[in-house]
């Protein structure tokens, strides 16, 4: 893709040039911004549940601040990590991730550092949940670039949760499970973490937990 395509519009994220995100121990790396001593490398199931739990709450505990939040990592990830010219690392996606809820209130800093997480593995899943031709064709269409990929993230996720709905039925305080077995069985195509965090930030999103599939 010309540089030239790619500049028009001015906000178009890196990920339209990725042919892929980064890998499974991306989901290490991230984790560990959010608990960094409890950090378990073998994901094993009671530790994955404990996870999705607390992303869950503190997703929701966002409220209207969950959008802003994505918006703040997106700019950090062109500006601080320079995602315009080239995939941004880690390392530099985390710090700016910590440096963000750090500046917050130290009450709210665990939940932050939970919530950017998802953020962070939704921004680097974004390429493989929409695929190439769909980011071209909503480049082309000119306008707020980074809106019209929020709305069809928006509709990509809603699908992953209604199909877990439908395929793992059971209560909202058994969302854990239900998403950790879900995104175990779609680990071929679509890796666990990122399955996961679509699927937390389209439910949490909800302003009740009764409103989540």
């Amino acid at each position: 893709m010309s540089r030239d395509r790619t500049r028009r519009g001015g906000d178009a994220p890196w990920m339209l040039r990725a042919p892929e995100v980064l890998a499974i121990a991306v989901a290490a790396a991230l984790a560990a911004l959010a608990a960094p001593a409890a950090a378990d490398p073998s994901y094993a199931r009671p530790a994955r549940l404990a996870y999705l739990a607390g992303a869950l709450r503190a997703v929701r505990e966002l409220g209207a601040e969950r959008d802003a939040l994505d918006d703040a990592l997106h700019t950090d990830a062109r500006r601080r990590c320079r995602a315009d010219a080239t995939q941004p690392s880690v390392g530099c996606l985390i710090d700016a991730a910590r440096a963000r809820c750090d500046a917050g209130s130290p009450a709210r800093r665990p939940d932050c550092h939970l919530a950017a997480d998802v953020a962070l593995t939704n921004l680097l899943s974004e390429s493989e949940l929409v695929e190439e031709a769909t980011r071209v064709r909503l480049l082309d269409a000119g306008g707020d670039y980074r809106a019209a990929m929020r709305v069809e993230l928006a509709r990509r996720r809603a699908a992953l949760a209604a199909d877990m709905a439908l395929t793992q039925p059971g209560a909202d305080a058994e969302l854990p499970a239900r998403i950790d077995r879900y995104c175990a069985a779609r680990g071929r195509d679509l890796a666990w973490q990122r399955c996961a965090a679509a699927i937390v930030w389209y439910i949490a999103g909800y302003p009740r937990t009764g409103d989540a599939p």
